[in-house]
């Protein structure tokens, strides 16, 4: 069980000249670029932390450095201890490059000995590094953190705990109360900062479902391609749905069983139930291509991908591109924007084949990690559990993705009646028909009431549809619901409020 730690008031015999004393034969800062101009042994100047990030054992640092003459530099340094944006520090010469570092107490912020719960309500999850520990005389420890999110980001906090906290280690912890938190294991915070990183990797890689579906449809007689292969082929073509058959209950509960999305959890209970599964078949028909292709290996394609992630926000910035925030809200937005696929030019270059084949399960692993990145309790401890997942649909002789995204709004709280505390479910589809052009579609359920909203694109779309809601709205009266708001509009639906991107200041895994 998580242990907790309550807050407790600063002792009056803790004194700040021993403080000081103690910041100040700790820190030393090493400048990474030369001073614009000559600066002697012993002499002070005042700085101000513009931002700052771990790098290995030692933080990166970006400060802005009031000089003798009256003006202002900005320069990167090394520093062995941990600084917030923000903080006002004394810089005292030793060499050209290397200072010590005295923060500038007395224009710091008072630490925090409650917590205003108008700012930060309970539930609200906090992390913090841990700046300073002192023993206390009855076994407990007081620890002085850092904030490193929420809006008090930078101010410092003191609490009392009976854990002897490691200096630099960062903390996560559950708002209980003013003067309690409630630690959250580590590995926790770990797997969703796992599972970003895994993100921004698949969904760099992935490719249209669609096009990848219709472009296997030109290799089902291709003579490089085995027997079993083109059987694998022909099983996953043949289990597409027609758009326009009325799907009863039970077969829509098998095309979401079948998606994709849930194909892990289903081998560890039945293996023998994924033969239809749209990610084993694909995972199947790579088995089949793999051994044929020399030097065809998507683990290295992985591998180099991952590299390449890695790199890639550095470049972005280098060119003025997108940051890698921005690229994890592509990743987490709904619907996922269509990956563009190489052309199949020749139906038995199987190289391509694997390519796409491996571009379509990076997509359903993109909708995978999305749902987990966007499950996840809110400040106000409001439970959110999200399933995204994408089901291709057979038009003609043209594939339809219908991208389809299940949440559930849970509130836990106490206060609440139970009607009030009733689930609230959304229900969002996206696809694109011709001549139709594409539908986006938003449903809220709570209770027995309904609301529902459409977008369509084109402008006679709008009208047509707007025509035939009566239809929709007799069929959800007949089946008990009250509606609530019922209506088509013409365009795209206004973007949804960002997911919970849940990051530390370090980012241990950059």
């Amino acid at each position: 069980m998580p242990s907790e730690i309550s807050t407790t008031h600063i002792q009056p015999t803790v004194s700040t000249p021993i403080r000081q004393t103690s910041v100040e034969a700790a820190n030393v800062l090493r400048l990474l670029q030369d001073l614009p101009q000559s600066i002697v042994d012993g002499q002070k100047l005042q700085a101000q932390i513009v931002a700052a990030k771990q790098a290995g054992q030692v933080f990166e640092v970006l400060l802005k450095m009031a000089l003798p003459d009256g003006k202002q530099t900005t320069l990167l340094a090394q520093a062995n201890q941990i600084l917030a944006p923000g903080q006002q520090v004394t810089l005292t010469a030793i060499s050209q490059s290397q200072f010590t570092l005295t923060p500038a107490l007395d224009k710091l912020a008072p630490a925090l000995t409650r917590l205003d719960l108008a700012q930060l309500p309970s539930g609200t999850i906090i992390q913090a590094k841990v700046i300073n520990l002192e023993p206390l005389a009855q076994g407990n420890f007081r620890a002085t953190l850092s904030l490193n999110n929420t809006a008090l980001a930078g101010q410092s906090a003191i609490i009392e705990t009976p854990k002897a906290l490691a200096l630099n280690s960062v903390l996560t912890a559950r708002v209980e109360g003013s003067f309690q938190l409630q630690f959250i294991p580590s590995s926790n915070t770990t797997d969703r900062l796992n599972i970003q990183q895994e993100l921004l990797s698949q969904f760099n890689r992935q490719g249209s479902l669609g096009q990848a579906l219709q472009q296997l449809q030109t290799v089902g007689s291709s003579t490089n391609l085995s027997s079993e292969g083109q059987k694998i082929v022909q099983q996953l073509l043949s289990n597409l749905p027609n758009i326009s058959d009325k799907l009863t209950t039970a077969q829509l509960t098998e095309l979401v069983k079948n998606s994709g999305t849930q194909l892990e959890q289903r081998l560890l209970t039945d293996a023998t139930a994924t033969q239809q599964d749209l990610k084993a078949s694909l995972l199947r028909l790579i088995g089949q291509i793999l051994p044929s292709q020399t030097g065809s290996n998507p683990l290295l394609t992985s591998a180099q991908a991952s590299i390449s992630s890695q790199a890639l926000p550095q470049l972005l910035r280098e060119i003025g591109g997108i940051s890698l925030s921005q690229m994890r809200e592509q990743a987490l937005r709904f619907p996922l924007a269509k990956g563009v696929l190489q052309k199949l030019d020749n139906p038995n270059d199987l190289g391509a084949l694997l390519r796409i084949a491996a571009a379509a399960i990076s997509r359903l692993q993109t909708h995978q990690l999305s749902s987990l990145g966007q499950t996840y309790t809110t400040p106000e401890g409001t439970q959110l559990t999200t399933w995204q997942m994408e089901i291709p649909m057979r038009d003609q002789d043209t594939v339809i993705p219908l991208q389809l995204k299940f949440q559930q709004e849970q509130s836990n709280s106490e206060e609440q009646d139970e009607e009030k505390k009733a689930p609230i479910w959304r229900l969002e589809l996206s696809f694109e028909l011709e001549p139709l052009g594409p539908l986006h579609v938003q449903v809220n359920l709570k209770n027995e009431e309904i609301s529902s909203k459409l977008w369509a694109e084109f402008a006679q779309t709008a009208v047509y549809v707007n025509k035939e809601l009566h239809i929709l709205r007799d069929k959800l009266l007949a089946a008990g619901l009250n509606i609530k708001e019922l209506e088509c509009l013409q365009g795209t639906p206004p973007a949804a409020p960002k997911a919970a991107i849940e990051q530390r200041w370090i980012d241990d895994l950059a």
